[in-house]
């Protein structure tokens, strides 16, 4: 912030969640079922978060596929 950022988004593809900060000390999460919103520094952005990542595994961790190669 310091370098004039406005808002910092971090990205955690393994988490599945981005950190938003508005400002060093004012941070608000978001998950893949949530929008990354620009606000008033990127008016008109929105992007749905789960885009940024592959499609989830299902909760027991097993694979989608068949198995035929």
């Amino acid at each position: 912030f310091e370098a004039g950022a406005r808002q910092v988004w971090a990205i955690y593809p393994r988490e599945r969640l981005a950190y938003l900060y508005d400002s060093p000390v004012k941070l608000r999460i978001i998950t893949d079922g949530d929008d990354l919103i620009g606000g008033d520094v990127i008016p008109g952005f929105q992007l749905p978060l789960a885009r940024l990542f592959p499609p989830a595994l299902p909760r027991d961790g097993s694979s989608t596929t068949n198995g035929n190669a």
